[in-house]
């Protein structure tokens, strides 16, 4: 090989030294994010659960209310339905 093939090889491998060196300092910069990322699945199931008995829960309120504001129809009991009111009589 000549001497300029040599230095393009000498200059090429000292650049990737570098950039592995960078590679190796962004890998450690990035390793407290991915273990945030590992728990985000796990997070967003908890909160996708709790959405969904939040809905539940919402449902049976409106439900409630709903049964608790409906107008009710008083009903006599059949033995009352034909009493009249006796009016007092003054005795003089």
């Amino acid at each position: 090989m000549t001497d300029q093939v040599l230095e393009i090889l000498t200059e090429l491998q000292s650049r990737m030294t570098a950039l592995a060196a960078d590679v190796a300092a962004l890998r450690a910069d990035i390793a407290p994010v991915r273990t945030q990322l590992d728990g985000l699945p796990v997070i967003n199931r908890a909160v996708t659960i709790t959405q969904r008995d939040v809905r539940a829960l919402r449902d049976d309120i409106r439900v409630l209310t709903a049964i608790v504001m409906r107008p009710r129809r008083v009903r006599m009991p059949t033995c009352c339905r034909n009493f009249t009111p006796r009016t007092h009589r003054s005795s003089a």
